[in-house]
């Protein structure tokens, strides 16, 4: 059974998120050792888990910051939200690093070495291609 300050804790968040008007929200709570659970269902975006401890405080173990616990609790929808945004676009931004990484190839540029000024020459005035005598790369032995 929630102790006084747990229920303390929720009237208040009750009030709070009530004063939003959300559509279609419901408040449900469990307990599970020393913490009471308040779930926030039924809105558009999603909420974070609330936890209420013992003495009443408030924490969020979804949301990584937040700078007052309890103004984190009642607007847990936007930071959830918020959250989210930031991780996938994080995760958009490695695999287009990763994409672009695998993109390039650490293949050596080839050398092309024609045969001489007198055969290219020649080539230059028939219009033909000039004799290609030999292609080496670039690439440095590796031990």
């Amino acid at each position: 059974m929630a102790n006084d300050k747990q229920k303390a804790t929720v009237e208040r968040l009750t009030l709070a998120l009530n004063a939003r008007n959300l559509d279609g929200m419901e408040i449900n709570m469990s307990e599970e050792g020393n913490f009471l659970y308040v779930l926030v269902t039924g809105t558009a975006k999603p909420f974070p888990q609330i936890r209420i401890g013992k003495l009443g405080g408030i924490e969020l173990p979804e949301i990584k910051s937040y700078p007052e616990a309890f103004e984190a609790a009642v607007n847990g929808d936007e930071l959830l939200e918020k959250q989210s945004n930031r991780e996938a676009k994080r995760e958009a931004t490695k695999a287009a690093e990763a994409q672009k990484a695998a993109g390039k190839t650490n293949e050596a540029p080839k050398v092309v070495i024609v045969a001489s000024n007198n055969q290219e020459k020649a080539a230059f005035e028939t219009g033909a291609e000039p004799p290609v005598v030999e292609e080496q790369s670039t690439e440095q032995p590796t031990a």
